[in-house]
């Protein structure tokens, strides 16, 4: 599983990202071997749709579209009762 944070005016991508290397470099992300880590301006982390989630959301179903993700969300699928999202 790959995921990224935001940290300041970067995100920072993780997790086992040597298989998505090629994907990653396409969506403008840089290596930095010093902190042996992926980095992109936060303003891109759109373009890793599809080969990262935000961290936290490992684990939420990867929905190609938002009608989809809110339809699973109002049908209690991920938190198993009605509380919203918490930030």
């Amino acid at each position: 599983m790959v995921s990224y944070r935001v940290r300041g005016a970067e995100a920072v991508v993780s997790g086992n990202t040597y298989p998505v290397r090629s994907d990653l470099r396409r969506a403008g992300c840089t290596w930095n071997p010093a902190r042996k880590e992926w980095t992109i301006p936060a303003n891109l982390v759109a373009s890793l749709r599809g080969i990262a989630r935000p961290t936290g959301f490992e684990s939420f179903p990867n929905f190609e579209d938002m009608e989809s993700t809110e339809a699973y969300i109002r049908g209690n699928h991920y938190f198993g009762d009605n509380r919203a999202f918490r930030s």
